[in-house]
């Protein structure tokens, strides 16, 4: 692979952005101690922010293409892009936090679908395979696997198998110097080759698994943002940055990921 046609980073870029991906991590996990019932998702976002400006960094999606917010809030049926609000949430609620830090000019990307108070035993088990189908993917993005065949593949094996639908709409990408680049990387598997780029070492990618308990179709809210499934249903998204690498190296961990969502405590 030619320079040219190179999407790795160069090696001296590499400690930035895994400092910007522990910020990521660490704003996401200083978050959960406040995600109950009673509180703001407009609460939610001030925190976000005052953690960002606090380690002395820029929130990546603050003014990304219009969007006024540093974070992506979705309750419930909302999938992805919600705004923060004086929306209060309740007992039973799924929240979504997507967020990602902008750090000496590198980008880091992070999402993690919030358990409020008491849920039913079927909903976290939909937020558990959610949370697993990322893990199953993430252990694919190796050099030379490719983005539909083999990452999409494995997202798609680990949903469907438990009764979920994963979204053909969204989608994880690359990311760095930019929020959003090349490769696209799918939640299910095709061969289309716009969706099945063959990874290369050391690139940065974001893996995001979107996927609802009914039809994953959606539809745009006036905010000109929000996207939510025209059906009702709940979604769950969850999302790391990381390195392709041989055993791929994840940036944006943190204590939140060490279990899954049913044995973390949000009430």
């Amino acid at each position: 692979m030619s320079l040219r046609t190179s999407r790795a980073l160069r090696p001296e870029d590499h400690d930035k952005i895994r400092e910007s991906g522990v910020m990521t991590g660490e704003i996401l996990d200083a978050l959960r101690p406040l995600i109950k019932p009673g509180i703001t998702t407009m609460e939610i976002e001030d925190s976000a922010l005052m953690e960002v400006r606090a380690r002395g960094a820029k929130a990546s999606f603050r003014g990304y293409r219009g969007f006024p917010f540093a974070t992506c809030i979705s309750v419930n049926d909302d999938f992805v892009h919600g705004y923060p609000s004086d929306r209060v949430l309740k007992s039973g609620d799924i929240v979504t936090v997507d967020m990602g830090v902008l750090w000496k000019g590198y980008h880091s990307d992070s999402a993690y679908t919030f358990p409020v108070g008491d849920l039913s035993p079927k909903v976290i088990s939909f937020l558990d395979s959610v949370w697993e189908s990322l893990y199953a993917s993430i252990a694919e993005a190796k050099p030379g696997s490719r983005a539909g065949e083999d990452v999409g593949r494995a997202c798609e094996e680990v949903v469907l198998s438990d009764g979920y639908q994963v979204s053909h709409e969204l989608m994880g990408h690359g990311i760095g110097t930019t929020l959003h680049k090349e490769p696209h990387i799918p939640n299910y598997r095709t061969r289309v080759p716009s969706m099945n780029a063959k990874l290369q070492k050391d690139e940065a990618i974001a893996i995001e698994i979107m996927a609802s308990m009914g039809d994953p179709s959606t539809f745009q809210k006036r905010d000109g943002w929000t996207l939510c499934t025209k059906d009702g249903s709940l979604t769950a998204h969850y999302e790391h940055t990381l390195f392709v690498k041989e055993n791929p190296e994840i940036l944006t961990s943190s204590p939140l990921w060490e279990r899954p969502p049913s044995e973390l405590s949000c009430a």
